[in-house]
């Protein structure tokens, strides 16, 4: 939730949940900000970076906390954590499949109220 569009006053999830423990542990605070423009970072044809990558590029903001895509490029503008978060491990369970026709195989695990 912002208050100016620029400023959050609440934010969850992982990343979040990381850097709040790591406030408690190491006593500092933060401020969270939304990047100006809207983008996580891209650097462009004049080689400056746009979003939160451009905002930790020219030291606006001391960090940037989101599950970031890291890339060759985005290394080139900011230096990134070891990755804590590989891959989904979510996943929808059902048996194996019978013998016989593949007809109707991807509605086969559902019912008909679904």
């Amino acid at each position: 939730m912002a208050t100016d569009r620029k400023t959050i006053l609440d934010a969850q999830g992982f990343c979040f949940e990381m850097l709040n423990a790591l406030k408690e542990k190491y006593g500092f605070r933060t401020e969270l900000r939304l990047p100006y423009d809207g983008n996580w970072g891209k650097r462009l044809e004049n080689g400056t970076w746009n979003g939160m990558v451009g905002m930790v590029n020219r030291s606006e903001v001391n960090l940037g906390v989101a599950g970031f895509a890291i890339s060759q490029v985005r290394e080139e503008g900011i230096d990134f954590t070891i990755p804590f978060y590989e891959e989904e491990p979510s996943a929808i369970l059902m048996p194996p499949p019978k013998p016989g026709s593949k007809l109707f195989a991807v509605v086969r695990p559902f019912s008909w109220g679904m």
